[in-house]
């Protein structure tokens, strides 16, 4: 798995987990999401030619997703490495969210 850097006004890098089956995102803002998509997911957003809109208008709000980080903002469970799930479906263990916060600021280099 490995990083990729687009070159992108609102996307500061993302990933794929294979195992997981997860895509993860982190915006130039400082947020980290996390969305619950298959593999073509992942293909399409690394040939999209804006990787912020693709987020906008295929992920955000229409799959599965989970907050993971959201520093700059003072939003509920927002703020300094939370975990908060949002779509159907979507309550995170806290051992999952202490798990998956460690290993995000590893993969990010956070």
């Amino acid at each position: 798995m490995s990083v990729i850097f687009p070159s992108s006004s609102t996307v500061q890098s993302f990933f794929y987990n294979t195992k997981e089956q997860r895509l993860y995102v982190k915006f130039k803002t400082g947020e980290k999401y996390w969305y619950d998509v298959p593999y073509d997911s992942y293909e399409a957003m690394k040939d999209a030619p804006s990787k912020g809109r693709f987020v906008w208008n295929h992920l955000r709000g229409r799959q599965q997703g989970y907050v993971v980080d959201n520093p700059g903002k003072k939003t509920p469970g927002g703020v300094g490495g939370s975990l908060v799930g949002y779509g159907k479906g979507t309550s995170v263990s806290p051992r999952e969210r202490i798990k998956a916060i460690k290993k995000l600021r590893k993969e990010f280099r956070t």
